[in-house]
């Protein structure tokens, strides 16, 4: 039982470092390593803190993707002011997200399968999955664009190729990380104009 929960959880590994290889995420967190943001305690570290499933059961997938709110929720906070983390954190999420897609309802099934093609060159970044099983989900990104230039990128580059519904206009909020002690960001949220598609995009950043 212990060799096969292990060999699950190697595997696994093997395809998140090929992913992270493959669409240029690797090489694009060292870039920003050596030009941009240096990596500090608070940041995560893309290999050493991915949290493997190491399991093929659905249900133990299922609990594992509630707990990773709780556990990347100070390093999605960090984020905020840490492009190096949002590259991360994104590829963390994209690939536990894709590797889970069965789990999730069909427009965020359709988000995970694009993000899983893009490489590093973008600007919208997955940063938190919603918790499967719930009526109402959220997906998450994070942006160091302003809001409204990251709103119009989420239209143009997810929304519209992918021919997703209609979403509501625009409602924008201000918030404080950290439960209100930490920084001041702000968030987007887009619903579904359809009451039958329960899926709600959320956007962060720093800048409105």
């Amino acid at each position: 039982m212990i060799i096969k929960k292990l060999t699950t959880e190697f595997e696994e590994m093997k395809r998140f470092i090929n992913f992270v290889e493959r669409t240029n995420r690797l090489q694009k967190i060292e870039e920003i390593d050596r030009y941009h943001f240096k990596k500090t305690p608070e940041c995560i570290h893309i290999l050493e803190n991915f949290s493997s499933t190491a399991t093929e059961n659905h249900e133990k997938k299922a609990n594992h993707l509630k707990r990773l709110d709780n556990s990347y929720k100070s390093f999605r906070e960090h984020a905020l002011k840490c492009e190096r983390c949002q590259h991360s954190l994104d590829a963390i999420f994209t690939f536990t997200g894709y590797e889970n897609k069965i789990l999730f309802p069909e427009i965020i099934k359709k988000i995970l399968e694009k993000e899983w093609k893009h490489n590093s060159d973008k600007n919208l970044y997955l940063c938190k999955l919603p918790a499967p099983g719930f009526n109402y989900s959220e997906l998450t990104y994070i942006s160091p664009l302003s809001l409204t230039n990251a709103v119009e990128e989420f239209r143009d580059k997810i929304r519209t190729p992918l021919a997703l519904p209609k979403f509501s206009k625009t409602k924008y909020r201000k918030k404080k990380s950290n439960k209100g002690l930490g920084l001041n960001y702000f968030q987007a949220y887009l619903y579904p104009l359809d009451n039958r598609y329960k899926t709600k995009i959320s956007i962060r950043s720093r800048e409105k």
